[in-house]
């Protein structure tokens, strides 16, 4: 599942994630797996994501772009999950953006 990971001027870590099984629950696991990578922690060990945003709503946009197809264009939904920002996007990308490992307390 996991696409890209890189550091950008060892400031920021920018991980890029794909999702290949666009259902809600794929989805959804895909952003706890990209989460608990970046972070380097077993996915267990995460806040629950519902505690930031709201996956049934989340899940349901996604889908929803997915069933109109390509030319219905791109969405993103960007929300904080602690110091990590978090964007999905409806054609399988999920970007993670936070604070390197001696940042990440602030």
């Amino acid at each position: 599942m996991v696409k890209r990971l890189a550091m950008d001027n060892e400031t920021r870590v920018v991980a890029e994630f794909e999702f290949t099984d666009r259902n809600g629950e794929s989805i959804i696991l895909g952003i706890v797996d990209a989460l608990a990578t970046v972070r380097g922690v077993e996915p267990t060990e995460l806040e629950p994501l519902q505690n930031y945003v709201n996956t049934d709503a989340l899940v349901k946009l996604v889908a929803s772009q997915l069933r109109n197809g390509p030319d219905a264009g791109d969405l993103k939904v960007t929300f904080e999950y602690d110091a990590y920002e978090v964007t999905v996007e409806s054609y399988g990308r999920i970007h993670v953006t936070g604070p390197t490992s001696h940042d990440e307390s602030r």
